[in-house]
């Protein structure tokens, strides 16, 4: 079936927040924002059950046909590394076996069922890979394969800021997409990624993240021309940082463009 036949449904996905959207089928149909919804996670379940059994209740609500689903999901659910390039890939199962050593390297053998995908900006340059809970992945594609949604895009935030933004990051600078008490810090350089780092954040966030910027370009050995482009989805204020010419404001993200809220009965929340 043509894809211009078909629903794009587009989630957003956090441990506190479901974010809907939606363009219906047809060429140039407008991306409609349907909302969103707060919730406080249990303790007693993974950080991702709640936003998961709220999904499932609006699907089951909605009753949506003929739907293609895009998931972009939290940073706080991924993990990164830095790939380096190998000349001996052939195979796509060589890249995750690749992929794979360097999680358990850095992560431990707790992250060798998680599912994995990788980022080569092209041939012969290095890349980076993420990795998201196998059992996130399994409840999320289950709840949309349950309401008859088929998916088609599973991707984790930094990797979709960096998508939606490239052709105005033009292969060089700093890529900062922050969450919450968190950033993503990747560089790329010539179209090749030289680092990919996570950090927290704490105390005051504007302060916090303007130390991460300064340190991770004085360890990756950056200079103060480094330009910075910045995805702050409305966890902090732009202000401040649009007043400094290195920095590039990319948007506020997917999540907070709207103010609606989707209402779903007997949601946690």
């Amino acid at each position: 079936m043509l894809l211009s036949l078909r629903n794009k449904l587009t989630v957003v996905v956090t441990p506190d927040t479901l974010t809907v959207s939606l363009r219906k089928r047809g060429w140039r149909s407008p991306v409609q924002e349907l909302g969103s919804l707060s919730m406080t996670p249990e303790d007693s379940s993974p950080n991702w059950a709640a936003v998961v059994s709220a999904l499932g209740q609006w699907l089951a609500q909605s009753k949506l046909t003929a739907t293609d689903a895009e998931l972009i999901i939290s940073d706080a659910f991924t993990r990164y590394v830095f790939l380096p390039w190998s000349d001996g890939f052939q195979k796509q199962s060589e890249a995750v076996a690749l992929a794979r050593i360097h999680f358990d390297v850095l992560f431990g053998e707790a992250n060798s069922d998680a599912k994995l995908s990788w980022h080569f900006d092209a041939y012969g340059k290095d890349g980076i890979a993420c990795s998201i809970p196998k059992a996130l992945f399994e409840a999320l594609s289950g709840v949309l394969a349950e309401n008859k949604i088929r998916l088609i895009s599973v991707v984790p935030r930094f990797v979709h800021t960096f998508n939606a933004w490239r052709k105005r990051i033009a292969g060089n600078g700093l890529i900062v997409s922050v969450e919450q008490d968190l950033c993503v810090m990747g560089i790329v350089r010539d179209n090749a990624w030289r680092t990919i780092r996570t950090v927290k954040l704490s105390g005051d966030m504007t302060l916090a993240l303007l130390a991460a910027i300064d340190r991770e370009i004085v360890l990756q050995g950056e200079s103060e021309q480094t330009r910075v482009y910045l995805d702050l989805n409305a966890v902090i204020d732009p202000s401040v940082f649009s007043q400094m010419e290195r920095f590039h404001l990319l948007g506020r993200g997917l999540q907070e463009q709207h103010g609606r809220k989707i209402e779903i009965a007997g949601a946690p929340v």
